[in-house]
């Protein structure tokens, strides 16, 4: 390149738009086709009314769609962004400073349409609505610029958006609180069935054990451990206990271990009533339904078959099925996620999700439930939208069918460098 300009990149980089049009006019003297290729084409009465700036207001153009489209805004979004981006190019020819200042006023306000929108789509009901009026009223200050140069009412329009916002906020916030706690009830409640059912397979599942105990463990026992769940939480000493128990149950059920060993059939006996009876006073203290009398009844028909077991004769027993155990939320899942997978995410962190029937759907991370291995997401109301194991959201991460949102950084400053720095490796190529 022949012609001497004085470039200096940092301040190219920065924005710098005296810098940018010196960088533009040196390429397009040597290089007519400079790379400024925009997805729309600009308006004619603008090119016309400027006819020295054609190539600022591509480059203008080009670092608004790269931000635009960094930012994922919703397609009912962007549907009204187009006045935006004729305004911000017209706005760039007005004020030198809008491209090198990221604390103008009208980039904020820019910035903040971003932010707040990308976790934004439809069908999130009035909440829904009100944002998207909120965010039209803002957009209007962008289309009513020509009659908008001075700065407090730019200030005024950002004023009142960030309030909208904040309000919306401290509303969504405590909703937070609230929906995580929910899940956690639920989610302990979830364990405690998993358990209840693992204990009962793992003990007595695929036994021999008689009809009558077998009819009480899958139904009133089980239902039992369920509701103390529900009321109490994690009931897991309680399993503990009655998970030994059962052990002892179905070994002296079985005659042929009382053949062998008769001495601890009978050191076992007292000790079964006694235990059955307290952990029976314990599990069904606060009973899910009435029915004290079939407990005692239990009780009194156990007594009577240790007392004709111990005497040699064996109770006449079933085979105990397998209870269907529901699909684990964690357990040996999570060892497959490593610590830099888990890492990836965090909480606050927003992504788009793909379902079924194609529907776009936008959810935050709220809270990591790690003991359990299970994601909780809400959308932009707060709302619940699901839960999810940590190894399905990372392989549908790294399967694209779950996307990252970059929320909150600043994509105007970073297609600013991008475009900037392509034409400064252009000119350098051309020395």
């Amino acid at each position: 390149m022949n012609q001497k300009v004085t470039i200096s990149p940092k301040n190219i980089l920065s924005g710098d738009g005296e810098q940018i049009r010196m960088l533009l006019q040196a390429l397009a003297s040597v290089k007519k086709d400079v790379d400024l290729n925009v997805n729309e084409p600009l308006d004619e009465a603008l090119l016309q009314a400027y006819p020295k700036d054609h190539r600022w207001m591509y480059f203008v153009a080009l670092v608004f769609d790269t931000a635009l489209k960094r930012s994922a805004l919703d397609p009912v979004l962007l549907q009204v962004m187009p006045p935006v981006r004729q305004a911000f190019i017209r706005l760039s020819l007005q004020d030198g400073q809008l491209l090198s200042d990221d604390n103008h006023v009208a980039r904020r306000l820019l910035a903040l349409l971003y932010s707040s929108g990308a976790p934004w789509y439809e069908g999130l009901g009035d909440a829904g609505e009100a944002y998207k009026q909120a965010f039209c009223r803002s957009v209007q200050a962008f289309e009513d610029v020509p009659s908008q140069q001075d700065p407090a009412i730019w200030e005024r329009e950002l004023t009142t958006f960030e309030r909208f916002l904040a309000e919306e906020q401290a509303q969504v916030t405590q909703l937070h609180a609230r929906v995580a706690a929910r899940e956690e009830a639920i989610m302990s409640v979830e364990s405690a069935e998993q358990k209840i059912l693992q204990m009962l397979n793992s003990r007595v599942a695929g036994k021999q054990i008689p009809a009558f105990l077998l009819e009480f463990l899958y139904q009133d026992f089980k239902e039992q451990l369920l509701h103390l769940a529900k009321k109490q939480g994690r009931i897991d000493p309680l399993l503990r206990r009655w998970r030994s128990l059962l052990e002892f149950f179905v070994w002296i059920c079985d005659a042929e271990n009382v053949q062998k060993d008769p001495q601890r059939a009978f050191s076992l006996g007292p000790m079964l009533i006694s235990q059955l009876t307290e952990l029976m006073e314990q599990t069904f203290k606060e009973p899910v339904k009435e029915g004290a009398d079939d407990q005692q009844e239990l009780l009194a028909r156990f007594e009577v078959m240790m007392v004709e077991v111990l005497k040699g004769k064996p109770p006449e027993c079933v085979l105990a099925p397998e209870l269907k155990v529901p699909e684990a939320a964690g357990g040996a899942i999570f060892c497959q996620v490593t610590m830099g997978q888990m890492d990836v995410v965090s909480e606050g962190d927003w992504f788009r999700f793909k379902t079924a029937d194609k529907r776009s759907l936008r959810c935050m991370l709220l809270k990591k439930f790690e003991d359990d291995d299970q994601w909780l997401f809400v959308n932009r109301n707060g709302t619940r939208v699901m839960r999810k194991g940590a190894q399905k959201v990372i392989e549908g991460i790294e399967a694209k069918a779950i996307v990252k949102l970059l929320i909150g950084g600043d994509v105007l400053t970073d297609a600013l460098k991008k475009h900037a720095s392509a034409l400064l490796k252009q000119f350098m190529a051309g020395r």
